[in-house]
């Protein structure tokens, strides 16, 4: 990830802004994260006319963002559709290992605080834990920023 340091402005702010968003009211902000991920798309086609050509693994990483997306329409709510949407449009300015790299971060993240809650704080399984600060740690160690 060392040739792609100047994602991390791209990236940075709409990541915190959604973080704060997201712990404040559990949600993104939507016009912002779509205007964000069109812009990546722009980019993505970008690097690959300007760059090394077209390669359908820097593509698949979207598949995550629709899967995510997809579950949280099936499920009632029960996971946020703007969580699908960030990694989404996350998927547009990653590659695929530091996408998947920051998802997994952010599971780990997610499923350590919700121990914490469950067990010394005492919340219930129905206690909504916002995703995307997690996710925005995640994005930080795949850049190696943290780790």
């Amino acid at each position: 990830m060392g040739e792609e340091w100047w994602l991390i402005p791209a990236i940075g702010p709409v990541m915190l802004l959604n973080s704060i968003t997201d712990l404040k009211k559990r949600e993104i902000n939507l016009k912002i994260s779509v205007l964000w991920g069109l812009v990546g798309i722009a980019i993505r086609i970008g690097r690959e006319y300007y760059g090394n050509g077209f390669h359908l693994m820097d593509w698949v990483g979207m598949l995550v963002g629709l899967f995510v997306i997809a579950v949280a329409i099936l499920s009632n709510g029960q996971i946020g559709i703007g969580d699908g949407i960030i990694m989404l449009a996350l998927s547009f300015y990653l590659e695929l290992e530091a996408l998947l790299t920051a998802i997994l971060v952010a599971g780990i993240g997610v499923a350590v605080c919700a121990l914490i809650l469950l067990l010394i704080f005492h919340k219930g399984r129905r206690y909504q834990i916002p995703f995307v600060p997690f996710l925005t740690l995640g994005v930080l160690v795949s850049f190696g920023g943290i780790a």
